[in-house]
């Protein structure tokens, strides 16, 4: 959104909320009145606040035990190439919350079993 308000000029906090809850469509809009409700309605807060609310309530991440199983499970499909397939395990792994050093040797052992899975 910030893109958006930069690129055609919007400065006004109010145009900012109003273009804002516009674009959202319908689903987002309702799951801020949801939010919101019954003390305030999405109108009453800043652009800020929404946003907040809005990262707040939907984009928790998954449980660390559920994003290890999926790195884990990861496997590489026959018509991925190298560089996508590592790209894919180091985002994975970053959802992990290993320890810096750990999450360099697990991606690295990953790697390696895929590797041998090749041969």
């Amino acid at each position: 959104m910030e893109h958006f308000f930069r690129v055609n000029g919007v400065d006004k906090e109010d145009v900012k909320l109003y273009s804002f809850l516009a674009l959202i469509g319908p689903f987002l809009y309702m799951k801020l009145k949801s939010v919101l409700s019954p003390t305030s309605s999405p109108e009453d807060k800043s652009y800020e606040d929404l946003v907040d609310q809005l990262v707040l309530h939907s984009f928790s991440p998954p449980p660390q035990t559920m994003q290890r199983f999926l790195f884990y499970t990861r496997n590489r499909s026959p018509d991925e190439t190298l560089g996508s397939y590592i790209l894919q395990l180091k985002l994975l792994c970053s959802f992990c919350d290993y320890p810096v050093p750990h999450g360099l040797t697990v991606v690295t052992t990953a790697l390696v079993n895929a590797m041998i899975e090749i041969m």
